[in-house]
């Protein structure tokens, strides 16, 4: 494996390995960060070509970039978020103290859920 680091820090490694994954195909063996910065792992039979197009690629990456796994995964948070908002105040049982059983059992089991997901969330 031939291993090219460059003084690099903030990365999105998951952006940057399916940029050079899309660029090189299976030349890309990984990548990693750490104290020394940037490493680029490459398959043995990687090219000076390859080398050059591949830290041309690190070199030039956006770390605010994301993968469309990660921006999805941005999105669902992003509507967590706005549905919490939109819910800060708990279910009063007392509400539905008139309505059918079913009703208040159904109550019962969101007021419950409301409080396991609280303590879940708590430092």
């Amino acid at each position: 494996m031939r291993d090219i680091t460059i003084d690099r820090h903030f990365v999105n490694l998951d952006s940057l390995h399916t940029d050079l994954r899309a660029a090189l195909g299976g030349i890309v063996r990984g990548v990693s960060t750490g104290p020394y910065g940037l490493r680029l792992h490459l398959a043995d039979e990687a090219s000076d070509s390859h080398i050059e197009q591949a830290l041309t690629i690190a070199y030039s990456h956006d770390p605010t970039k994301l993968t469309p796994q990660q921006q999805t995964e941005a999105e669902r948070e992003l509507q967590l978020e706005l549905a919490r908002a939109d819910n800060t105040i708990p279910l009063k049982l007392e509400d539905y103290s008139t309505s059918d059983s079913l009703l208040q059992t159904l109550a019962r089991k969101i007021a419950w859920l409301e409080q396991e997901i609280a303590t879940l969330r708590a430092p």
